[in-house]
């Protein structure tokens, strides 16, 4: 969708449409940052202000007639869907995208960075100090004895492990303008954090798929 996601970068000036887009983008993000999942109380307040942030981005940005037209046509599909399959995914992802207009991509990315990179340190730290609850998962595998699997705070081993690699994404995306060295290095040093959140997570899936990227980054 060119059409929405077209903007001009503007180095040390920030207009009140976009500031309103960021701080959607940072509530909702920091949602899922901290674990929030659908249908807790704080996750449905988090979508009622995402909500009325959108709206106003929407009515102050200069968009089109077309424009309209085409988010009102995606919005209404991604209403459909929720309507029938209650899945809100589509929906959030729709309106992410629409509100993208006149926003800058590295402060978006920026931002996420800084909300992803501050939440998962947080969660770390509050779920081994004992702040919040540690869900232990037991993985059982044949003629093995049981293994651990810790969440740090997050409702799954999985979610804890994808949650390090979009961090990684963050991370790489934000810095992409490093020399090649730095960069690689840079690489080196989250290959070494996947290491560690697997030692915690025992996640396969998230370490091949975090791993996976790393190298292509890399390549």
């Amino acid at each position: 969708m060119i059409l929405f996601a077209k903007n001009k970068e503007k180095d040390n000036q920030i207009t009140v449409s976009e500031l309103v887009y960021l701080l959607y983008f940072g509530i909702m993000l920091g949602a899922k940052a901290i674990g929030l999942i659908e249908g807790q109380f704080y996750y449905n307040v988090v979508l009622v202000i995402g909500a009325g942030l959108f709206a106003l981005k929407m009515i102050i940005s200069k968009y089109s007639l077309v424009e309209y037209f085409f988010a009102f046509i995606l919005l209404t599909l991604g209403m459909l869907v929720y309507l029938n399959s209650g899945e809100k995914s589509l929906l959030i992802f729709l309106t992410m995208m629409l509100g993208m207009k006149g926003v800058s991509e590295g402060r978006v990315f920026k931002t996420g960075m800084i909300i992803w990179l501050s939440a998962f340190l947080g969660m770390y730290v509050l779920s081994v100090v004992g702040v919040i609850p540690e869900i232990v998962y037991t993985l059982d595998r044949r003629d093995w004895p049981p293994i651990l699997r810790h969440t740090l705070g997050y409702p799954h081993p999985n979610t804890l492990h994808i949650t390090y690699y979009i961090l990684c994404v963050f991370v790489l995306f934000t810095f992409k303008n490093l020399s090649r060295k730095k960069n690689v290095a840079l690489a080196i040093i989250l290959m070494l954090g996947n290491c560690y959140v697997f030692m915690y997570s025992l996640s396969r899936n998230g370490f091949i798929v975090t791993t996976v990227y790393l190298l292509l980054h890399i390549f």
